[in-house]
């Protein structure tokens, strides 16, 4: 099992260098912020001199280089909006982004796994039916048609949730459950599925045949070993919440990484971009790292190669 958490590790180191890398090279290729720090009438002298200030007049390989040795040293670089260093900027809005990405990991998770196994123990009759055009729904819908269908509805028409910012306690309903509908179409999908397959397995009989009630059967055997493939979807799930977070903050005006990266983007501020893409990622790497070593844990048959 150390060996392979090891190897895992080292995947997960080279996933960030080469993330790292490709957000560098493509935020320069966005355009040059200088034009943005420097008055219109500028001179080229005055525009040369601001870029050998913020090293962009360097090769790329160069500038590179010196930005992997300034991470390794804890320094990601300084807003060139805000003049502020870029990754306190992002921990201060990572906040309000887990607080959105965890609210709608729960309502997927738990509305995704029961409605799953209820269409699974109604196959063919009219709860499974209405259950699989929910799911097929979910995952076509844009997410932010979706939000803006929400905002209209619950917000203009009936005026039951605040639409925008994260004062109001009621903030995070809409946001969240928009978040959580593609991820909940999913798990309710895969769901049905294991639970199908296990139920259908000689062993669910068996213990069936010998007179244990049906709930015994469905929560304590069935399930926990339809919990692997779902387990699995739950780690990527809830790093595509946390990517996915993007659109939403900017459809509903939430201050988390999401929308910060989006203005930064704008606004050609790099620093701030690469530290909220690398910090993402480096949560997402960990993230799948636990849900690969808790499957042993779920399935005791599971061996670690």
């Amino acid at each position: 099992m150390l060996s392979y958490f090891l190897r895992r590790l080292g995947r997960a180191a080279i996933t960030i260098v080469a993330v790292s890398l490709i957000v560098f090279v493509a935020v320069r290729a966005t355009g040059d912020p200088t034009f943005s720090l420097v008055a219109e009438d500028a001179t080229e002298a005055e525009i040369a001199e601001v870029r050998a200030e913020l090293g962009l007049d360097r090769p790329y390989f160069v500038q590179y280089a010196i930005y992997v040795g300034d991470v390794i040293s804890g320094d990601f670089g300084t807003s060139l909006r805000y003049k502020q260093p870029a990754f306190d900027l992002v921990v201060q809005r990572l906040p309000a982004t887990l607080q959105l990405a965890l609210a709608a990991f729960i309502l997927s998770t738990v509305f995704g796994i029961l409605l799953g196994i209820l269409a699974a123990l109604r196959q063919g009759r009219w709860p499974d039916m209405a259950i699989r055009a929910f799911a097929a729904l979910g995952l076509s819908a844009p997410s932010f048609w979706v939000g803006i269908l929400a905002i209209l509805l619950f917000g203009v028409m009936l005026q039951w949730l605040p639409t925008s910012g994260r004062a109001h306690p009621l903030s995070l309903l809409l946001p969240a459950m928009t978040l959580a509908l593609h991820s909940m179409a999913s798990i309710v999908r895969l769901t049905r599925s294991a639970m199908l397959e296990t139920s259908s397995a000689e062993y669910i009989k068996f213990l069936r045949s010998k007179g244990l009630p049906e709930r015994l059967i469905i929560w304590k055997h069935a399930l926990r070993n339809a919990l692997v493939p779902i387990v699995a979807i739950l780690g990527l799930q809830l790093s595509n919440l946390v990517g996915g977070a993007v659109i939403i903050e900017v459809v509903f005006n939430w201050p988390g990484v999401g929308r910060l990266m989006i203005e930064a983007l704008v606004n050609h501020d790099f620093p701030v971009i690469q530290a909220g893409v690398l910090l993402i990622t480096l949560s997402t790497v960990l993230v799948n790292l636990a849900i690969d070593m808790s499957y042993g844990v779920i399935d005791p048959r599971i061996k670690y190669q």
